[in-house]
Parts: structure tokens; sequence; C-alpha cells
């Protein structure tokens, strides 16, 4: 997390000696019954599956209608809970980084350490959107409105809802 590797080891290994596609958002290529094969393309030619990188867990994706941009949601790991942006070959920080804080449950090495010193060594790294801290947190629910029954200030935002909250949060974003 701290040195110069854009994607640091994972904990998690494939058995089957293939690529580990843990925390990455995967892009693929299906024609009929065929086997799914990689997009055209890849963003990381070594993992040519990989869209991004760097989440945990996450629980859903958005395809903004109007631009086109993906938007994930991924689980707090007793850290916080974010919305993030999906660029090509984005890396959004996963285990290093959890929402805008230090996960030290899976980068111990990093209890003396800021998100800034992070960013600094990987400045290409992807800020959450949005990050909600707290353990356990859970955005879904994520949705573009495009409608007119609301202001016209709505329109194109991002609305989600935190799992067992009663509360609709929305992203204010710039009109596409």
């Amino acid at each position: 997390c701290l040195g110069s590797s854009e994607y640091p080891p994972r904990d998690i290994e494939d058995a089957d000696g293939l690529p580990n596609h843990a925390g990455k958002v995967l892009r693929m290529a299906v024609e009929g019954g065929a086997n799914a094969q990689p997009g055209p393309g890849a963003p990381l030619p070594a993992q040519p599956f990989v869209f991004g990188t760097g989440v945990r867990n996450p629980g859903g994706l958005l395809s903004h209608p109007l631009t086109g941009q993906l938007y994930v949601s991924d689980r707090a790991d007793g850290v916080s809970a974010e919305i993030s942006i999906v660029d090509t070959g984005s890396n959004l920080g996963w285990p290093c980084l959890e929402g805008a804080s230090i996960n030290t449950g899976a980068a111990a090495c990093l209890s003396a350490s800021t998100p800034q010193t992070v960013y600094n060594y990987h400045p290409g790294w992807r800020h959450p959107l949005v990050a909600h801290p707290g353990n356990g947190l859970v955005v879904t629910g994520l949705h573009a409105y495009t409608g007119l029954g609301y202001p016209a200030a709505y329109y194109g935002d991002v609305f989600y809802l935190l799992r067992d909250s009663a509360r609709i949060h929305r992203v204010d974003l710039e009109p596409p």
C-alpha cells in the first residue's frame, strides 16, 4: 500500500492457478452459449477480464443512463461503506483503504499512516464519491433519477439507501 506496486497482493489465492478476480469489477464478452471471454481492449493486460479493481464487497452497480458512468456501492468491513466511480483500469484502494479511511484490519501495517499518504504513493487511485463511516453498513438501491416528477435540480442525480435506514440519500451531480 505504501510501495510502488499499483495493485497490492490480496490474501485470497485461486487454487486453479487462474488470475484472482476477488475485489474486481469484471468485463466480459458473451456470445450465445459460449464461455465468457474478456471484452476487447483490456485495460489491465495481465488480467484481461478486469475493468476496475480495489473493491471489497460490492453491493450494487449503476450504469448512469445519461452519462454511461459506472458507479459501485461497496459494503463496509468495519470502517466505511462507500459509493465510488469505476473508470477503465481504476483502483478504488481496497485492501489498503476503505471509504475515506485506512483499513487497519486488512492492512495493519498502515495503522500509523493517513489515507493521503497512501494516495500520495498511488495518485491514480480513485477517491470514493461518498463514504459512510460505520461497521457493517451496506449501501443499496443505487438509482439515477431521470424523471420529471421531482424538482429539476434532482435530474441526473444518484439516489441510494443505507440498509436498515429509512432515509433516502442523494448524490448531487453536475448536470450531464
